[in-house]
């Protein structure tokens, strides 16, 4: 069942809905990323769209998450760190995803490092956390990703987490080929031991500032 539709904007100072796409070739950093922001006192939903997680979910749900949004009804696995919907292949802007993620604090939505086409949630306040991995194969998948969030209106910031040395090679190709504001805006946490809870707190304190400044 969805959570009390007003819940989320109760807490939050900010009325659009805020999705993170967390891009990876594994579940780790998303569920991570999910532990980090549930310390910070945010309900979140992540939502499993790769391919490559082994679902909890129980074999008896039929509907798919087309079915589900339909009937209005999402099927989430709770968990101690927030809430966990299994939704393979899900289009960041169908019909009816962003009420869902109006009913949060955030939505995570996790998305394999191989795939073809990102796209951000219409309405929402997007951001994109990469984990760069170190194979030099990777660095232009990584590429193309920047460059379509730099094309976004507004453009969607990014956040670099992974290789060091991949991360330098990024951050020099962005300032060379992509638009000088979006570049910018491209934060490293590489060098970070912790780096979901170091993001999960600068997240909460962005918060903070809005809520001073209302």
């Amino acid at each position: 069942m969805l959570p009390d539709q007003a819940a989320g904007l109760r807490r939050r100072t900010n009325p659009a809905p805020r999705c993170i796409h967390c891009v990876a070739s594994s579940p780790a950093p998303a569920e991570r990323l999910g532990e980090a922001l549930h310390q910070q006192g945010w309900h979140v939903l992540r939502v499993e769209t790769a391919r490559f997680h082994a679902t909890q979910f129980p074999a008896r749900n039929l509907f798919d998450w087309r079915q589900q949004l339909a009937q209005g009804r999402i099927s989430i696995l709770k968990t101690t760190h927030g809430d966990v919907w299994h939704a393979p292949a899900l289009e960041a802007g169908a019909p009816g995803v962003v009420g869902v993620a109006a009913r949060y604090d955030a939505v995570l939505l996790d998305a394999d490092l191989a795939c073809d086409a990102w796209t951000p949630m219409p309405g929402a306040d997007n951001r994109m956390i990469i984990d760069v991995p170190g194979e030099p194969g990777a660095l232009q998948q990584v590429f193309r990703l920047l460059k379509t969030a730099a094309h976004c209106s507004p453009a969607c910031e990014a956040v670099l987490i992974g290789d060091g040395l991949a991360c330098t090679r990024l951050q020099e190709a962005a300032g060379r080929f992509l638009d000088i504001a979006f570049t910018r805006t491209l934060v490293r946490l590489d060098k970070e031991v912790e780096p979901f809870a170091v993001l999960a707190a600068r997240m909460a304190g962005e918060e903070k500032g809005r809520s001073a400044r209302c």
